[in-house]
């Protein structure tokens, strides 16, 4: 608690980022003053990571720009990625982005979002967005708006040559959260450490490969420190948009609607925006001399890599999770 009361002071002084339309002062004057709604991601806002939430904010702005302030308070340089969930908890910011998979130690049911194999209008049609909804509501104080950069899946960067399953055994890869049960599978050896090492930790040989996106490799400079990377491309996105639920509560029902129509729009806008950057991510890999290599096997490659992951889940949470694995696996 001393450690949030410390950070809302930092936040509360801090200088915002305030997106608020040009008729801001006559919409004031004629009418209520807007709701204004502070909000921070896990990853800085300008970087290829933050596509989706720059569209919802602007989509917000040019919508709701009358009725609606976002102040974006900062990404990571503000808040840690995976502190950012008890901010929105506590109401230190009433709007955060960030990955399923970076509170999934609050709500173990996030843990399953990368692994869906539907889209998300998928699953708010067949059941599973309320029952993440209702999860992160309970365990989190936060209402489920939705997702976004729906269209990433991951992959591993290595230095040393992977050709077969068993080219993984003892190799040291950075991971997250995201894949560590499927690399404990493969042999590998989980290395945890935060994005901001991974070429340190590269260049030093402290990791020889990393788990991440498929895409923001060069972005962050890592293509520099890597040979390979091994396809099939595995899993799916998992970033989500919360806001926090007394915040929620609090608006007028047509705001709700409009936000809910917003997310949905972004969920499919800003998978089709980061696919062509993912596209030429892989191309200009090619090109800086980074080899692309298809794993033997990779059917079993990808039933390892979900079978390892599902259990988890189901032993943590077997009811919710089977009822998630029905949902929204294919």
């Amino acid at each position: 608690m001393k450690e949030f009361l410390t950070l809302a002071m930092v936040l509360l002084m801090a200088p915002v980022i305030v997106f608020s339309g040009g008729s801001r002062e006559v919409a004031e004057a004629e009418g209520p003053s807007p709701v204004t709604l502070k909000m921070a991601t896990a990853f800085t806002l300008s970087t290829q990571q933050e596509v989706g939430a720059r569209m919802f904010i602007d989509k917000v702005e040019d919508r709701l720009g009358d009725r609606v302030i976002i102040n974006y308070v900062g990404g990571p340089e503000a808040i840690d990625s995976f502190e950012l969930i008890e901010a929105v908890r506590n109401g230190i910011v009433d709007i955060g982005g960030l990955p399923g998979s970076y509170f999934q130690s609050v709500v173990p049911e996030t843990a399953s979002m990368y692994l869906s194999q539907v889209t998300p209008a998928d699953e708010r049609a067949n059941g599973a967005y309320e029952i993440y909804e209702t999860a992160i509501a309970e365990q989190a104080n936060a209402h489920y708006l939705g997702r976004y950069n729906t269209s990433y899946k991951f992959n591993f960067y290595a230095m040393p040559e992977i050709r077969a399953m068993s080219d993984f055994r003892g190799v040291k890869f950075r991971i997250s959260p995201v894949y560590r049960e499927f690399l404990t599978a493969l042999g590998g050896t989980p290395v945890t450490m935060p994005h901001s090492e991974v070429y340190t930790g590269l260049e030093r040989g402290l990791v020889e490969g990393i788990g991440v996106t498929n895409f923001g490799v060069i972005e962050r400079g890592w293509h520099d420190r890597i040979n390979y990377v091994i396809d099939p491309a595995f899993y799916g996105s998992d970033q989500a948009m919360l806001v926090n639920l007394d915040t929620w509560t609090s608006l007028p029902e047509d705001l709700k609607e409009e936000l809910t129509a917003i997310i949905m729009e972004v969920e499919s806008e800003s998978g089709l925006e980061l696919q062509k950057i993912i596209d030429q991510e892989r191309i200009d890999l090619v090109d800086q001399g980074v080899q692309v290599i298809t794993i033997a096997n990779p059917g079993e490659y990808l039933k390892i890599a979900y079978d390892s992951a599902w259990a988890a889940i189901l032993e943590a949470i077997p009811q919710t999770g089977g009822q998630l694995k029905e949902l929204i696996t294919r």
